[in-house]
């Protein structure tokens, strides 16, 4: 690996930073820096009690203050949105009546999506040499969840073979000669 003249300068210019940084958090501020000094809350002394209350009347005093301002604060919605996901509200479930002449679910059969034709892989990525250019690596991902990273005269898992890698598809090849192209999701 070759030292370049612009990682020196960035390596002596974070040096430089770093060094400012520190000089400047172990000095101590000039005359005309304003310090701002800690304040100290005061506190008021507590309330004398009422001649004739007891703890056990206040501590109820103050739980039924408590519970008045409960009732008084607005219900939790529930079922709303999660903030931390972009996707939209799934919309409300409906309770439907059961249907008694139906079959439990383990023996009913599930409708499957159609099965496609050719490989069973997708594209989702290709990758360039940037010196070179002409080096391309596709990225394909199985069902399985398995990254697979393929060149040209690849073998691929279903017996295909890899016969092009182009900057948004590639081509696999089956045993008979038939060819796919799995291209980039738009």
């Amino acid at each position: 690996m070759s030292i370049s003249p612009l990682r020196v300068a960035l390596a002596a210019g974070g040096g430089a930073l770093l060094a400012a940084w520190l000089a400047a958090a172990t000095t101590t501020p000039g005359q005309g820096v304003p310090v701002s000094t800690p304040t100290v809350p005061v506190v008021s002394p507590p309330q004398p009690r009422e001649p004739g209350s007891t703890v056990a009347a206040d501590l109820a005093a103050d739980l039924e203050r408590l519970r008045s301002r409960v009732a008084d604060a607005p219900a939790l919605r529930v079922g709303a949105r999660n903030p931390f996901s972009l996707a939209p509200a799934p919309p409300p479930l409906r309770a439907t009546a059961p249907d008694a002449s139906r079959e439990p679910v383990s023996r009913r059969t599930l409708a499957r999506p159609p099965r496609r034709a050719g490989p069973e892989l997708d594209l989702i990525g290709v990758a360039s040499n940037r010196e070179e250019g002409s080096e391309r690596t596709g990225i394909l991902i199985a069902p399985d969840g398995g990254v697979r990273l393929v060149g040209v005269g690849d073998n691929v898992s279903g017996g295909y073979l890899v016969d092009a890698v182009d900057p948004s598809s590639v081509t696999l090849v089956d045993g008979g000669g038939t060819r796919y192209r799995l291209t980039l999701p738009r």
